[in-house]
């Protein structure tokens, strides 16, 4: 994932169940440590863990934040639109959903409301995990009934310390409690993993939030 995730996230995502594939590393310039470990930084991992993570991956071993072995983990830190997951080997990802003003602070437009409803647009959703960062922007109604639909997605944008292909950005028609948009695609790390990762963001009446992989 080009998920990196620094977490501005900004709505929400679900990464899919991930296809991981792994090997030795068999040249340095396969893998760009520098890289990750100024991204793991800036997801507040301590540099002993930064270590052991590096050199878990030189060794062709998957962290544990995306084998997807450790999917229904709960992050063990929630706030407002913020979410992150610490696994057991020390790797994160971090899921951050930032609506562009509160409803409560109604200008420029960007949240609406009428009878029975209200409305955001430019909601960013985002996910980090130091290895992929993926985002879109979404927006969206939530109905005082409990539903909820997406009625646009934007501007993907994927990083990865690797390469991705068959980027894909839809909104799951007909989901509507909660309504489902998802960025896909495939990531790979040569002489490290392959995988297909997603991040998804869901919405209901009185909240949004992120699933990924």
């Amino acid at each position: 994932m080009k998920k990196l995730v620094i977490s501005f996230i900004m709505l929400v995502l679900v990464f899919s169940t991930m296809n991981v594939s792994a090997s030795n590393l068999k040249e340095k310039d396969d893998f760009k440590a520098d890289e990750i470990r100024i991204e793991l930084k800036k997801l507040g991992v301590e540099e002993n863990i930064i270590n052991d993570l590096i050199d878990k991956a030189k060794r062709g071993e998957i962290w544990d934040s995306l084998s997807g072995e450790y999917s229904d983990l709960k992050p063990q830190i929630v706030r407002d639109g913020y979410t992150k997951t610490i696994y057991p080997d020390g790797s994160v990802s971090v899921t951050t959903i930032n609506k562009p003003i509160t409803p409560k602070i109604v200008t420029g437009g960007d949240w609406t409301s009428g009878s029975g409803y209200r409305a955001v647009k430019g909601a960013l959703v985002k996910e980090n995990n130091g290895v992929i960062s993926m985002k879109f922007y979404a927006d969206f109604e939530q109905h005082y009934t409990g539903t909820a639909i997406i009625t646009k997605v934007r501007d993907p944008e994927i990083t990865t310390a690797g390469l991705y292909s068959n980027e894909t950005l839809k909104i799951y028609k007909g989901s509507r409690n909660p309504a489902k948009a998802r960025l896909s695609a495939k990531v790979e790390i040569k002489g490290w993993f392959s995988t297909t990762a997603w991040l998804q963001l869901n919405v209901n009446g009185t909240k949004a939030w992120t699933t990924n992989n």
